[in-house]
């Protein structure tokens, strides 16, 4: 199994939308949203070979709130094959950098996961 995390710190109201993740091979991915405290939701996306667009739709309520810091965690399952997809950090970004925009930052770390990640505000 693959894993990695995002975190974002929140400064005003938003709704996860949507983002694409890069797979080398047909698997699922499970994509947990945590807040450390209560919130926990998790949906399961199905991961083409190459860029896969998801929503977070499935997901629920992907609402955030502002002044709490959320984690996205994505992990690969094995396939009927018994096959573990690997993901892609595909990002030009340096490591450990942030984007930040009014409403919130996100902290990627040491992976690019999430690509095109869109948010409503």
């Amino acid at each position: 199994m693959e894993s990695t995390s995002i975190r974002i710190s929140v400064k005003d109201w938003c709704e996860l939308h949507s983002a694409s993740v890069i797979g080398n091979e047909a698997g699922k991915l499970m994509i947990e949203l945590t807040d450390g405290d209560s919130l926990r939701q998790s949906m399961v996306v199905t991961l083409n070979p190459g860029k896969t667009n998801f929503s977070f739709a499935a997901m629920g309520d992907a609402v955030l709130q502002p002044g709490k810091e959320y984690t996205i965690k994505i992990r690969t399952q094995k396939t009927n094959a018994e096959k573990i997809p690997k993901i892609g950090n595909i990002s030009k970004c340096a490591t450990g950098e942030s984007m930040k925009t009014s409403a919130l930052s996100i902290l990627y770390g040491s992976e690019f996961t999430l690509f095109d990640l869109k948010i409503k505000y």
